[in-house]
């Protein structure tokens, strides 16, 4: 029950965030909706151990790895090989967060060294 809600309210919130990141997520809790039953009233220990090691390898070779390689194919597209190797991307990128407005850790002296 309380992976079923958790499904739907993600699933709202997919609606409303407009945003990539969370999809590893929303997957994840598909996966789990599909598996917690066997997990949970499987009649033998082996059931369950099944049913627990067919979703975490269907979380690594269906969502980890699919959602990393693409991920890391788009930046070397977008930023070239050079800038994810020498570091200037992840500088870049770690500076313009800082510089938000609604960065947490703004002006408290903490990330100033940058």
């Amino acid at each position: 029950a309380g992976t079923l809600l958790l499904a739907h309210m993600t699933s709202v919130a997919a609606l409303l965030l407009k945003s990539h990141t969370n999809a590893p997520l929303f997957q994840m809790l598909v996966g789990a909706l599909i598996a917690m039953p066997s997990m949970q009233l499987g009649t033998t220990p082996a059931a369950r151990r099944r049913a627990g090691a067919w979703l975490c390898n269907g979380y690594l070779f269906c969502i980890v790895v699919p959602t990393y390689l693409c991920s890391g194919l788009s930046k070397t597209r977008y930023e070239g090989f050079p800038a994810l190797l020498d570091g200037s991307y992840a500088y870049s990128q770690f500076s313009m967060a800082i510089k938000r407005s609604h960065a947490p850790l703004h002006g408290s002296g903490v990330l100033e060294f940058l």
